[in-house]
């Protein structure tokens, strides 16, 4: 290969290209003739020894040194130029009012909001583009690491952990940093998604450090801070869950509201997080009642008869992605007409239900009684949805969980829909929990590699179970909801397989005795066996619906198919590399009138794993090629064992049957000895390194002679074949040459085989068969039989 070099300086690099002349010399480049040219512009191998290496050439014409000269001064090299870091340009955005907050200059600070909201959504809405599109969010180009509106919202969050420092003399400085998120967002005049999560994620952020703050103090707040603190909470309050929100995220049913609604509803729950962790006994109260009232506070209307014709109990925010055309949606309306605002609202109901239990799940799983907050009376806010705070009647609240079989239900709400993919409701609620863990961990040092578990709403399954022992009652039955969706076939084969396993793992041995605090040791006993029992029941139920799925389910006939080509389209190739098959010369033959031999290989399977749509193959394909080549194998031995020898040897002793085959071997044909039985093969094995003794018996080392039963050598040219799972005890000589055709019938579809499933007497098990049609010609006689003594 042709190498095009430059002499460059210690640290140069290339700086630019003259495009023109640099495409004027490349195609001045000729190929040799009759060969494929190949060149490599600025090769990996860079700069070395002070060379520089521009270009490689490979069967290119050589080229003169004018092309070379003017080549190596098409590509500039040079100093590389020193880039700016630009990625805290937005700090300087809030450098007046951290002097304002320094100096405790109020009204400054208030001007230096102002103005710092205003230079950021000016300096926004000045690249905006298009619908809701933003070159500075867009292109990296311009020096940024991150995007312009990452880089502003990160300054953003370390200003709140400043400014919220100054709670303990004044809430003023504070009060007006948590409302920035706020104006920023409306100033930009954004509608798209992205800003919204950076605006909510911010807003977030202050109810994280103001928890923080008052955690961190590390003592009882004085009158005067406890006010502060408590007058800026409900301010949070406000900006949550308040009017200025509910305009953002939209009417529901609105344009691009759901996906809103959806991600304010998971960082609501969210919030519960930050105040366990800090023990503030009064931001719990609040963030769980701003979360019980989420479904009133963003104006959602019960629409009670759809709640009562629809499988509605099981309507999740996985339906989002299925058209109201699909058929999951016609099992779920059970006949009655698709209405999209009833189906948000219930779809939002149920998820804020899913959330409520997903909460107190979380904090039986990974929280200890505190010193100020009473955790089991948390949860049984959480779980049978009542408010801390006293308000009137008119606020529309989630139903409460007040038996076992609504925390049973509640986890096949989720599962009966899980595909397991990342847009799933079950993986929106494991996120939740990545998310929850983040803020329950304990402090990061940058620089150190910490592990942990990833866990998903299945890990809390079970705290549910717990739960659902707290609440059970004597003699509980499925429930209807449940009875009419399995007859209404609204849950499929898989889910239900995977149902039952779930429901196998939630039941608990009554004789261990629990610990905790969510419910005594004696109410545990007694509800743990009440427990089992409605567990048991789903189960049955569970089981035989799909035990009728099964028997209702038609043959795969496209799958038994499937099994016939890829047998036939195998044996060529496994017969081949057989070390005996591989004698016979191997055909096809349509023709009816031959004395055609049946094979076959039967199989018990159970009917779902060949039941059309409810079998996953998860065990693979049956029969292999090799249970076909082991049964043509089997028949050629039976043939052999019934055919006459010319010639019958007693033999005692390896050393008596190697001279006689490597007498009867001398002509140098092709021969096989076939040994039935373990008796003379350790001995045999041991000869492969004992080289003394080969030339005795005409042995040499032939190692392509090596497979799974061959020996790797052989005496003469006869092949040494063992048969060690036999319980036959002799040997048989025969001639490679005696093995003629091994015919096999085609049938009308093109393939060899016919596979076929039939039932016994059990509707679920069955007996799968392959079979084929074969002739094998032997044309001789085995040479000589040694019986073993």
């Amino acid at each position: 290969m042709l190498h095009v070099k430059s002499n460059v300086s210690k640290g140069d690099v290339v700086t630019d290209i003259y495009i023109r002349p640099f495409l004027f010399l490349l195609r001045r480049l000729e190929a040799v003739d009759g060969q494929d040219a190949e060149i490599i512009i600025l090769p990996s191998f860079g700069v070395r020894s002070g060379e520089l290496t521009l270009m490689s050439l490979k069967n290119i014409k050589p080229v003169s040194g004018l092309w070379r000269w003017l080549f190596i001064r098409c590509i500039v090299t040079g100093r590389p130029e020193k880039k700016r870091d630009l990625d805290d340009i937005t700090f300087d955005f809030f450098g007046e009012a951290y002097d304002a907050l320094n100096d405790k200059n109020i009204s400054v600070f208030r001007a230096g909001i102002e103005r710092l909201t205003d230079t950021y959504t000016s300096i926004k809405r000045s690249y905006n583009y298009g619908v809701d599109k933003n070159y500075l969010d867009e292109v990296k180009e311009s020096g940024f690491s991150h995007t312009f509106s990452d880089s502003f919202h990160y300054e953003l969050r370390k200003f709140f952990r400043e400014s919220v420092k100054s709670t303990e003399y004044s809430g003023e400085y504070f009060r007006e940093s948590m409302a920035i998120p706020l104006h920023v967002y409306r100033k930009t005049q954004s509608t798209c998604f992205t800003d919204f999560r950076q605006f909510l994620l911010s807003l977030f952020r202050v109810w994280h450090v103001l928890n923080d703050w008052k955690a961190g103090l590390g003592g009882p707040l004085s009158a005067s801070q406890e006010l502060t603190h408590q007058a800026l909470i409900r301010e949070f309050i406000g900006l949550w869950e308040g009017w200025s929100m509910t305009t953002i995220t939209g009417k529901p049913g609105s344009e691009d509201s759901t996906g809103r609604l959806m991600y304010h509803l998971h960082n609501t729950v969210r919030l519960l997080i930050p105040s366990v962790v800090a023990d503030n006994a009064s931001s719990v109260r609040y963030a769980h009642d701003v979360l019980c009232l989420w479904f009133n506070q963003n104006r959602f209307t019960r629409y009670w008869e759809e709640e009562y014709r629809w499988h509605s109990f099981f309507l999740t925010p996985d339906y989002l992605s299925l058209k109201e055309t699909e058929p999951q949606w016609d099992m779920l309306l059970r006949g009655s007409m698709y209405k999209k605002d009833a189906a948000l609202s219930i779809m939002f109901a149920n998820a804020l239900s899913d959330l409520r239990l997903l909460m107190a799940g979380y904090l039986i799983a990974h929280f200890e009684p505190q010193k100020n907050i009473d955790l089991a009376d948390l949860v049984n806010h959480l779980i049978m949805s009542e408010l801390y705070e006293d308000r009137d009647t008119h606020d529309t609240l989630t139903p409460a969980f007040r038996c076992s079989v609504d925390i049973i239900d509640m986890i096949l709400r989720i599962e009966h829909c899980n595909l397991h993919t990342n847009t799933s409701w079950y993986s929106g609620l494991s996120e939740t929990i990545e998310v929850m863990n983040s803020y329950n961990e304990r402090p990061y040092i940058p620089g150190r590699v910490y592990t942990g578990v990833n866990e998903d709403i299945g890990s809390l399954y079970g705290a549910f179970s717990l739960l659902a022992i707290k609440l059970a009652r004597p003699a509980e039955q499925v429930t209807q909801r449940v009875n009419e969706a399995l007859a209404g076939r609204l849950f499929s084969y898989f889910s239900k397989d995977r149902i039952i396993s779930i429901l196998e793992r939630l039941k608990r041995d009554p004789s261990v005795p629990y610990e905790g605090y969510i419910i005594s040791e004696a109410d545990y006993a007694t509800n743990v066996v009440f427990f089992n029992d409605v567990l048991d029941k789903y189960i049955d139920v569970f089981n035989r619906s799909k035990t009728a799925d099964i028997v209702a389910a038609e043959v795969d006939q496209e799958r038994l198919r499937n099994t016939d080509t890829r047998l036939t389209n195998e044996l060529p190739g496994a017969l081949s590399e057989d070390v005996l098959l591989k004698y016979f010369t191997f055909t096809q033959n349509s023709e009816c009138d031959r004395n055609w031999l049946v094979r076959y290989i039967p199989v018990g399977v159970s009917k779902d794993y060949v039941a059309r749509d409810l079998n996953q193959n998860v065990y693979g394909d049956f029969p292999s090629v090799s249970e076909v080549k082991r049964n043509i194998l089997h028949r050629l031995h039976y043939e052999l064992w019934k055919s006459q020898a010319k010639l019958t040897i007693e033999v005692n002793n390896l050393e008596t049957l190697l001279m006689e085959v490597a007498q009867r071997s001398a002509d140098q044909n092709n021969y096989i000895l076939m040994i039935y039985g373990s008796r003379f093969s350790e001995e045999l094995r041991e000869l492969v390194y004992q080289p003394a003794r080969h030339d005795a018996f005409s042995i040499h080392v032939d190692v392509s002679a090596r497979g799974s039963r061959s020996l790797p050598f052989r005496i003469n040219n006869c092949l040494i074949y063992l048969v060690l799972n036999s319980e036959q005890k002799f040997s048989l000589m025969v001639s490679a040459e005696s093995f003629g055709e091994l015919r096999l019938f085609r049938y009308p579809d093109g393939t060899l085989f016919n596979t076929f499933y039939r039932s016994n007497g059990d509707p679920l098990e069955g007996v799968m068969k392959t079979l084929w049609e074969m002739e094998m010609e032997i044309t001789d006689t085995p040479v000589v039989r040694f019986e073993h003594r």
